[in-house]
């Protein structure tokens, strides 16, 4: 498997997103796949977050 490397806007976004690099791999190595562009793949995984996140207490 080649590795993954996440451009500077995306490591940006983790923190927005309340994620890291770990859950990204695991996303696009196990999670589902869907076309975002014609020449781009979306990957996604939903992951439990127990923490304060953008304003909003855990349920």
């Amino acid at each position: 498997m080649k590795s993954i490397r996440l451009t500077k806007h995306a490591l940006e976004q983790c923190v927005e997103r309340g994620t890291d690099k770990t859950e990204i791999s695991e996303a696009i190595i196990v999670g589902s796949i869907e076309q975002a562009k014609p020449d781009r793949l979306l990957y996604r995984a939903n992951f439990q977050y127990n923490k304060y996140w953008q304003g909003n207490i855990p349920n």
